[in-house]
C-alpha cells in the first residue's frame, strides 16, 4: 500500500514537471472573446490572448478562410504545425487532427504565421470544440497556442453573414486583369464578361480606385493600320461593356497599341492568341496599395 501511494506521488511529480515544461498560450476563460471586423472584401474574427498576441480568422474576397496567429513569441519555431480539435476542459472527447504537419506561411518581419484553408477550424469552433495549433522548434520541442470558442457565437453569426456578402474578386487577383481574342475579333465570351462583372463590383465599393487603364493589343499579322483598327475595337469593347456594368467613364482611360507590346514574337497559333488581347488595370490612390 505504501508502495503504491509513493508511485502515485511519484506520477503527480513527473506530471507536473512535464506539464512545466510544456508551453501553452491560451487565454484565461474569463478573459476571452471575440472581435468581428468586416467589409465587402475582407471579413475577420479576431481572438485576443494577453501577454501573447492574437489569433485571427480571415476571409477576403476570391480566398479560401485563413488562420493567422501574430506573436513575437512564436519567432523561435519552425513554418510545420499540427492542428488538433480539442474538448473544453468540462468535456470529454477525443483530440482530432485536422491538419499534419501542414506547411503555414511564415513572416518573420511582421511575427504572423498563415495557415490556408481553414474552414474545418471555424467548423470545429461552431459545434463547441476548441483548436490547438502546435509549433515546434529547432529541438524538436513543442508549444501550442489554444483558440477557444467562448462567447464567439453573437461574432460568428456576423462572420458568417459577412463571408455571404463578399465580392467575387479581390484586389491582388484583378489589379491586372487580361482578355484574349480571336483573330480579327474584338468579340468578348462569357467568361470575359463574368470577369469584367468582378472588376466593376470591386470597383464600386473599393473608393481607392481612381484610375481604370484599358489597354488593347494585336499580334504582329497584318498591316498597320488593321492592328490599330482591331486593337481599339478590343479596348473599346472592354471599356464598353464596363461602362455597361456600372463603371464611371470617367474613370476609364482607352489605348490602343497594335503589335507594339507583343507577349511572343513567335508566330505560332499560341503565341498569335497571347497577342491577341486586352488588358485592364486597376490603379489605386498611394499608400492603397497600387
Amino acid at each position: 500500500m505504501v508502495c503504491r501511494g509513493i508511485i502515485v506521488a511519484l506520477m503527480v511529480i513527473i506530471s507536473c514537471a512535464v506539464n512545466a515544461r510544456e508551453n501553452k498560450w491560451m487565454a484565461a476563460l474569463d478573459d476571452s472573446g471575440w472581435d468581428f471586423y468586416g467589409s465587402k472584401t475582407s471579413c475577420v474574427l479576431s481572438h485576443h490572448i494577453r501577454d501573447f498576441g492574437s489569433v485571427k480568422l480571415i476571409s477576403e474576397a476570391g480566398e479560401k478562410t485563413r488562420l493567422m496567429i501574430k506573436s513575437t513569441k512564436i519567432k523561435p519555431f519552425n513554418n510545420i504545425v499540427d492542428v488538433e480539435s480539442v474538448s473544453p476542459f468540462w468535456a470529454s472527447a477525443p483530440d482530432i487532427n485536422l491538419y499534419f504537419k501542414t506547411p503555414a506561411q511564415r513572416s518573420r518581419s511582421t511575427d504572423e504565421l498563415i495557415i490556408n484553408n481553414a474552414e474545418n477550424v471555424i467548423n470545429e469552433l461552431i459545434h463547441g470544440r476548441w483548436v490547438k495549433v502546435i509549433l515546434t522548434d529547432e529541438r524538436q520541442k513543442n508549444s501550442a497556442v489554444v483558440v477557444q470558442n467562448i462567447n464567439l457565437s453573437e461574432p460568428m453569426a456576423e462572420f458568417q453573414q459577412c463571408k455571404n456578402q463578399l465580392i467575387a474578386f479581390n484586389y491582388q487577383q484583378i489589379r491586372d486583369s487580361e482578355f484574349y481574342f480571336d483573330a480579327a475579333s474584338s468579340r468578348l465570351n462569357k467568361q470575359d464578361i463574368q470577369t469584367l462583372k468582378g472588376i466593376a463590383e470591386y470597383i464600386r465599393v473599393d473608393a481607392d480606385v481612381q484610375k481604370v487603364l484599358v489597354d488593347g493589343h494585336s499580334d504582329q499579322l497584318g498591316q498597320f493600320s488593321s492592328k490599330m483598327r482591331v486593337s481599339r475595337q478590343r479596348a473599346e469593347e472592354v471599356a464598353a461593356m464596363l461602362i455597361e456594368l456600372g463603371v464611371p467613364r470617367k474613370l476609364l482611360q482607352i489605348r490602343s497599341h497594335g503589335d507594339r507590346y507583343l507577349v511572343s514574337t513567335e508566330s505560332n497559333a499560341q503565341a498569335l492568341q497571347l497577342n491577341r488581347r486586352a488588358t485592364v488595370r486597376l490603379v489605386r490612390k498611394s499608400g492603397a496599395g497600387s
